[in-house]
């Protein structure tokens, strides 16, 4: 019988204090005003042993997260305001972890890593993100997201039940939807 590899999870954890409005700022987004961090010990010296870092994404503190070491050997966090930040994947098309494709409040980015390969940004970090593709999805609920064999990304639309694309002409294109649901219907079931 095989035996079962344990799976370790590393844990950070961003506490924000209650979130302020910036008066000059149309949309009234929310800010939190600050943020604590803590992470699991080990995280750093995993992260050094696999030569990686991680992003993560979260809607209640409207921050895109990126997880790397820093100079010193401990924790970066690089943390960017994005308009409710859900789902996030790397683009495996071209250079394999070239991008990274997000679902953000009525948006689908994609962003590139601008620098070359033997470029570092602030002497230090060997890749930079930019937006370089936006599509307009509307307020969709979009949660996870990935590309298709065509670079297209491909999202699940938790307002209309589905698996949907980004449409030149619409908010969304329909690609699949669950038997139990017979039409899409503004739900978000």
């Amino acid at each position: 019988m095989p035996t079962e590899t344990p799976v370790v999870l590393w844990e950070v954890q961003a506490m924000t204090t209650p979130p302020t409005k910036n008066s000059d700022d149309s949309n009234q987004q929310q800010r939190p005003s600050s943020v604590e961090y803590s992470v699991s010990g080990g995280l750093a010296g995993r992260l050094s042993a696999l030569n990686a870092s991680f992003g993560l994404t979260s809607y209640q503190s409207n921050i895109l997260y990126m997880i790397g070491r820093n100079r010193q050997g401990g924790i970066n966090v690089h943390q960017s305001i994005m308009p409710r930040p859900m789902g996030l994947s790397v683009n495996l098309t071209g250079d394999i972890g070239s991008g990274m494709t997000m679902t953000a409040g009525y948006q689908i980015m994609r962003f590139e890593n601008v620098l070359a390969a033997d470029q570092l940004a602030y002497n230090l970090f060997d890749k930079c993100y930019a937006p370089r593709v936006t599509h307009v999805t509307g307020a969709l609920d979009a949660h996870d997201v990935g590309l298709d064999k065509d670079g297209r990304p491909v999202f699940v639309n938790t307002r209309f039940n589905g698996q949907d694309v980004p449409s030149e002409k619409h908010y969304f294109e329909e690609i699949w939807r669950p038997s139990i649901i017979s039409e899409p219907d503004d739900e978000d079931s």
